[in-house]
C-alpha cells in the first residue's frame, strides 16, 4: 500500500514517520495487520486458521512442504461444496475455467512430489458479496539448477470467487486425492486491512529504503538487512540508457539461479537455469520499470521468488506498456537472504528517480 504524504509525495521526511529500534519501519496507522497464523509442529494432512475478526481485505501467505506426491487445495469456511469457480494458468499456458471444484488448488496441472510451495492471495471480503481472490503461486521444482537442467520453478496464476456471501471465518489447506502430509513448519498467515484501521502494529517492516537521489548508479543495493522469513520487494527504476536489471542475493554471482518468465501473455514461459542472477527483464529496456515481488526466505530451502513487472514502453498514449510475470529461485540452502542487489547487466546506470523498498516479517 502507498500512503500519499503532503504535496502528493510517496517519500516521507523523518518528521512524517515513526522510528523503531534497530530499523526505520513506516508505522503509519492502518497498514496490513497480522490477524492469525497456524504453523505446523508435526506432519499433518490438513492445517487451517480461524479468522478472529472481519476485514474488508485479506492478504494470505501460505508456505508449505509436502512429504509425497501432492495436489493440495484451499477451502474457505471448511466448505466442501462446489462453490469455487476459478480461472487459472500454469506456466503461461492457456486459461482453464473449472466451475465444479471444491477448493482452490495449490497447483493446477497435476501432482508434484515433496517440494516447497509458496502462495500469496489477495482477497476482497465485501460483506454480502461473493468473495473474490487473486492468487500467485510458485513451486520449487527439482532442487538445483544448471544450464543443461534448468529446474526453473513452476508458477501458477489464478483468479477465483467463493460464491457464498457470508463472512470468511476460516481458511483450510487440504491435501487432495494425491496428498501425503504437510510437513513440520508449514504455515498459513492471514493479514487484514480496513480503510478505517488505526492500529500501528503493521506486519510489513521496512528493512531497506534506497533511492538514487544523490546520483545515478548501476546498482540499487539494500545493504545488509535483517533476515526475515517473508520478503516483499518493490522497485521503480529509470534508466539513463539501455539497461536490464537483475537480482542477486548475499553477493552471490555464481551460477545458482534459475528463472521462468512470461512476456506479454506469450503461449509458453521462457525458462533458464545455471544463471549468475535473476534477470526477469530479459530484453534491454530504455524506459521506466516497476517491479513487485515476494520471496519465501527459509534458511534450509531454496529461496523462491515470484512477481510481476511493467516497463513503460515508448512514451505516449499510442504505445502500450509491456508486462512480465515471473518466478525464480536461488538454490542456496544454508543461509537466509540478508542483502539484495538490483544491478544493471551492462555499463549503463539507473537514473536519480530510481527507488528500491524491501519489506519483511517472520
Amino acid at each position: 500500500m502507498v500512503e500519499w504524504l503532503a504535496g502528493n509525495r510517496i517519500r516521507g521526511t523523518s518528521t512524517e514517520r515513526t522510528t523503531g529500534a534497530g530499523f526505520n519501519p513506516v508505522t503509519t496507522a492502518g497498514g496490513w495487520k497480522e490477524l492469525v497464523r497456524t504453523t505446523l509442529t508435526s506432519n499433518n494432512s490438513t492445517f487451517s486458521v480461524t479468522i478472529p475478526e472481519q476485514k474488508r481485505y485479506y492478504m494470505v501467505l501460505s508456505n508449505y512442504h509436502t512429504t509425497g506426491t501432492a495436489n493440495p487445495y484451499m477451502r474457505i469456511n471448511a466448505d466442501a461444496n462446489q462453490y469455487y469457480p476459478q480461472r487459472f494458468s500454469m506456466n503461461g499456458a492457456g486459461d482453464s475455467t473449472p466451475t465444479t471444484y471444491t477448493g482452490y488448488y495449490g497447483n493446477v496441472s497435476g501432482q508434484y512430489s515433496g517440494i516447497p510451495y509458496f502462495s500469496v492471495d489477495h482477497w476482497a471480503n465485501k460483506s454480502g458479496k461473493e468473495k473474490l481472490v487473486i492468487r500467485n503461486l510458485v513451486m520449487q521444482n527439482t532442487a538445483g539448477t544448471s544450464t543443461a537442467t534448468p529446474n526453473a520453478p513452476n508458477r501458477a496464476k489464478m483468479v477465483g470467487k467463493y460464491t457464498q456471501t457470508g463472512d470468511m471465518s476460516s481458511i483450510l489447506i487440504h491435501g487432495g486425492t494425491y496428498y501425503g502430509n504437510a510437513t513440520n513448519g508449514s504455515e498459513i498467515v492471514v493479514l487484514g486491512w480496513d480503510p478505517d484501521d488505526t492500529h500501528t502494529d503493521n506486519f510489513w517492516e521496512e528493512l531497506a529504503s534506497v533511492d538514487l537521489s544523490g546520483g545515478a548508479s548501476a546498482t540499487l543495493s539494500s545493504g545488509t538487512i535483517t533476515a526475515k522469513r517473508y520478503l516483499w520487494v518493490q522497485i521503480y527504476a529509470e534508466v539513463s540508457a539501455s539497461s536490464n536489471g537483475a537480482f542477486t542475493f548475499n553477493g552471490d554471482t555464481s551460477t545458482n539461479y534459475a528463472i521462468r518468465v512470461n512476456t506479454n501473455g506469450a503461449a509458453t514461459d521462457g525458462i533458464w537455469g545455471g544463471l549468475s542472477n535473476l534477470n526477469f527483464q530479459g530484453t534491454v529496456d530504455t524506459n521506466p520499470v516497476f517491479q513487485n515481488a515476494f520471496i519465501i526466505n527459509n534458511s534450509a530451502n531454496e529461496k523462491l521468488m515470484m512477481g510481476n513487472n511493467i516497463d513503460q514502453g515508448t512514451a505516449g498514449i499510442s504505445n502500450t506498456p509491456n508486462r512480465k510475470e515471473y518466478a525464480g529461485k536461488w538454490t542456496n540452502t544454508s543461509a537466509q537472504i540478508t542483502s539484495i542487489n538490483y544491478k544493471s547487466n551492462n555499463v549503463n546506470t539507473f537514473g536519480t528517480n530510481s527507488i528500491m523498498k524491501v519489506w519483511g516479517h517472520d
